[in-house]
């Protein structure tokens, strides 16, 4: 009898690990997406010969799109502090590198760059409720 009982617990803890990493995964392919966007976006919304807002979307996006794979391979908080790094200067930018009379730039570099915080946040949120429950099966076990 307890072997048939381990097993099923066994098998319970596997669902729910799957469970857990399908529930914390999620932001990461969010942020890839954002970051997608950031990339192509001066193709998509016309511009790409305003040099300080196009290469700043681009590197940002590079740079988020490397943070946002990073953290779908690891699953840890270091890859979310990068991103939220480059999104806060991607919302600043427009007024760091003077492009903020293209209101369609500004727009998209302040709107991204919220986004990529929030979807950063819910990540570090849902790594650390996710570092809770793995201290509280240590501490039962």
């Amino acid at each position: 009898m307890k072997t048939k009982h381990t097993k099923v617990n066994r098998s319970e803890e596997k669902h729910d690990k799957a469970k857990r990493s399908e529930v914390i995964g999620w932001q990461d392919f969010v942020e890839l997406c954002i970051a997608s966007w950031l990339v192509i976006s001066p193709f998509a919304l016309g511009f790409f010969e305003f040099a300080p807002a196009s290469v700043t979307a681009m590197l940002i996006g590079s740079v988020a799109i490397m943070f946002s794979l990073l953290g779908m391979a690891t699953q840890r908080t270091g890859d979310e502090w990068g991103n939220l790094g480059a999104a806060i200067l991607l919302i600043a930018s427009p007024w760091l590198f003077s492009y903020s009379h293209i209101v369609l730039a500004t727009m998209n570099a302040v709107v991204c760059g919220a986004g990529l915080i929030l979807f950063a946040w819910l990540a570090m949120m849902a790594d650390k409720a996710e570092m809770k429950l793995q201290k509280a099966e240590v501490t039962e076990k």
